[in-house]
């Protein structure tokens, strides 16, 4: 059930990453010499693996609430959410960064 637990918080760990790779790239961004082409390079691989798991998580939760594990299930609808929002949030603050530059 561990394993499960991981798998199911994927997501959502990956949403804090995003969200913490998004402030480190607003710190060493320079407007002058920087290249949005590398802050990229650096969160676009972390929003596509978030999406690409998000989608699986949440498609385990049938097979969760098929075998009444409704904690687990509930875990599996939750983290994609969570993710989601992580990835919204990192999304703005870099758009915000860009565009006040």
């Amino acid at each position: 059930m561990k394993k499960v637990a991981i798998f199911n918080w994927l997501p959502f760990i990956l949403g804090l990453l995003l969200l913490v790779v998004a402030k480190i790239d607003m710190l060493i961004f320079d407007p002058q010499t920087g290249d949005v082409r590398a802050l990229l390079s650096r969160e676009l691989p972390i929003v596509l693996l978030g999406v690409v798991l998000s989608i699986a998580v949440f498609s385990s939760s049938f097979y969760w609430l098929y075998k009444k594990e409704r904690s687990v299930a509930l875990q599996a609808i939750v983290s994609p959410v969570l993710f989601f929002i992580c990835m919204s949030l990192g999304g703005a603050m870099g758009a915000a960064y860009l565009n006040a530059t």
